[in-house]
């Protein structure tokens, strides 16, 4: 099954805005989103410019760091608000590009957490989607420092206030341009989740094809997504977090719904298809 775009709804003022439009996942996923007709406009929050000229982009230059100090309410968090209904992460690190684990904690989950509160416009709140481009194993209760991040991140996503919230959890990112880095182990693992991927849907995704299936998740929304067999629940230990905090809330507490679905790397490819 593959899902086809939607056409059939005017989408002149629709805005998108992406967070790491400049890593592996995120250059094609510009290139989705620019080319969708989905979006009228598409506002690329960045650390340095990207270096992509089109009529559609509006790049934003921001600290990271800053926006951390100064929370939600400060002036780099203005930056943010830019009306976008649909907001795609694909920010992250490993722990040897960002040389701690303090330092790829506070990029791979503070940056991005940061970055989605300030870009929540609750006024539009009903028509509000984050899209995060998360990873397979992720749960805050990991034992490891890279998916105990990844859950942490999604449950803090999913507390922030949009309506909808998508955890896209690709597996070894196929065709990925990492700026012409790329470690002999990762060489070696592409090599065994290429042939593996002859035996399982579960191993590997094309970065062009995950863009695509982000944006037209975006396109059907959770119910839509759901009504075509597409997605998952979260696992029962999913917990939601103040994401001003990252502290673990009740949910029982909450008064704001929040429709939450999980994309795998077999419902990804499923997706796209023939798309």
């Amino acid at each position: 099954m593959s899902v086809q775009p939607d056409t059939s709804a005017s989408s002149s003022s629709m805005n998108a805005a992406i967070l790491g439009a400049t890593g592996a996942v995120g250059k094609p996923l510009l290139q989705v989103l620019l080319e969708s007709p989905r979006y009228a406009a598409v506002h690329a929050f960045l650390r340095r410019p990207s270096g992509v000229q089109h009529a559609k982009l509006h790049e934003h230059i921001v600290d990271f760091d800053v926006l951390l100090e100064q929370g939600a309410e400060g002036e780099e968090a203005r930056k943010f608000h830019v009306g976008a209904q649909d907001v795609y992460i694909t920010l992250g690190t490993t722990r040897a590009q960002a040389g701690s684990a303090a330092a790829f904690t506070k990029i791979d989950r503070d940056y991005v957490v940061a970055g989605a509160r300030a870009a929540f416009d609750a006024s539009k709140r009903e028509q509000s989607r984050v899209l995060y481009c998360s990873a397979q194993l992720a749960s805050s209760s990991a034992s490891f420092l890279y998916p105990q991040s990844k859950g942490e991140t999604e449950e803090a996503l999913a507390s922030i206030g949009y309506r909808e919230a998508f955890l896209c959890r690709p597996g070894f990112l196929a065709n990925a341009d990492r700026g012409g880095k790329k470690r002999p182990i990762e060489t070696a693992y592409g090599f065994f989740t290429r042939h593996a991927s002859r035996f399982s849907d579960s191993m590997e995704i094309d970065t062009t094809r995950l863009a695509r299936a982000m944006v037209l998740a975006a396109e059907r929304g959770v119910a839509g997504l759901k009504a075509e067999g597409l997605g998952g629940e979260v696992h029962a230990s999913f917990k939601y977090r103040n994401p001003a905090t990252l502290q673990a809330e009740d949910a029982s507490k909450r008064d704001q719904p929040v429709d939450t679905i999980v994309l795998d790397n077999a419902t990804l490819l499923r997706m796209t298809k023939s798309a």
